[in-house]
Parts: structure tokens; C-alpha cells; sequence
């Protein structure tokens, strides 16, 4: 087990970071004294965790890692892509919710329209992985993904009652692919 102030300064200095954005807004942000002291906590944290990646033997997290050129293009496609992805699948139910007036169980529907083709997928795309060329699978995947966000763009408050089921499935089997 790792000790010491440069490896452990993660865990704290992260979870303060997570709470002054969580609670931030509501307390205030910088009003309020807990908001505060947490901020300073995260900046040492984080802080420690920077200073880990010199002095620790094994820090924490290995950011060196990233000086290996298709390692950093495949965390960098991920972290877009999972950015682009968590933003979808959290713009579109308060989309539905607050602007188009639909209900919990309409907009349920909805998404839950856009998860189907991944559990009709399951069986598929194993096998698919050996046959196909990854690089192939995932500029699909990635080109799916990108039409069916391109299919929102349209959304405004006066497109209410013309989201399809549709544009749905199809949203769905595109973020399926990655």
C-alpha cells in the first residue's frame, strides 16, 4: 500500500474538487466558507497529485503514459467521445422535460427507444470484432455518432411533438458502435 502526501493527495484533493462543483451554485460558490476551504483542499490535492508524478516511484496516476503517441489519441478520442456522449444523454431528457412538456414516462420512452438497438447489438458486434478491421468499426462507430448528434441540432422549442421514435433508434444503434 502506497503512503506519503504525494500519492495520497488525490483522493482529497479530487473529492473537494467534486463537491465545490456539485454544491458550488447552491452554497453560493465562494460566499460560502465550505466552498472555500474545499476549493483550497483541491487545489493542495491536486497539487499533491502533480508532485506525485515526480517524487512517487509509482504515482498515482502515470501521466507518462501519455508521451506514447497512439495511447494519448485513444484517450483523447475517449475522453471527447464520452464528453459528447455523456452531454447527449443528459441534454436530451431535460430537453424533453423542460422545453418540449413531455412527462417522465414520454421522455422515458424516448430514451429508452435509443438503448434498444445496443441490446439487439450484443450478440452481433462480438462477432464482428474478429472479422472487421477495429479501425473500420470505430470510424463507423464515430460517423454514426456524429449524424445522429447532427440529428439534434435541429431541436428547438418549436420542434415539440416531431421527436421520432426514429431518430431515436437511430440515435441509439449510432452510440451503440463505440
Amino acid at each position: 500500500m502506497r503512503t506519503g502526501s504525494a500519492s495520497s493527495g488525490s483522493p482529497w484533493g479530487l473529492s473537494s474538487l467534486t463537491a465545490v462543483l456539485e454544491d458550488g451554485q447552491r452554497e453560493n460558490w465562494f460566499d460560502s466558507p465550505m466552498i472555500s476551504w474545499l476549493s483550497v483542499a483541491a487545489v493542495l490535492g491536486v497539487a499533491g497529485l502533480a508532485a506525485g508524478q515526480f517524487v512517487a516511484p509509482r504515482p498515482v496516476v502515470r501521466l507518462r503514459l501519455l508521451s506514447n503517441k497512439n495511447y494519448a489519441n485513444v484517450i483523447f478520442i475517449m475522453f471527447v467521445f464520452s464528453a459528447a456522449f455523456y452531454c447527449v444523454a443528459f441534454l436530451l431528457p431535460q430537453f424533453l422535460a423542460g422545453i418540449a412538456g413531455y412527462d417522465a414516462e414520454q421522455s422515458g420512452a424516448i430514451m429508452l427507444v435509443s438503448g434498444l438497438p445496443a441490446f439487439l447489438m450484443m450478440p452481433i458486434l462480438p462477432r464482428l470484432l474478429g472479422k472487421v478491421d477495429m479501425r473500420i468499426l470505430i470510424i463507423a462507430g464515430l460517423s454514426c455518432f456524429a449524424i445522429s448528434c447532427l440529428l439534434d441540432i435541429a431541436l428547438t422549442a418549436d420542434s415539440v411533438g416531431t421527436i421520432s421514435m426514429a431518430r431515436s433508434y437511430y440515435a441509439g444503434s449510432a452510440r451503440y458502435w463505440e
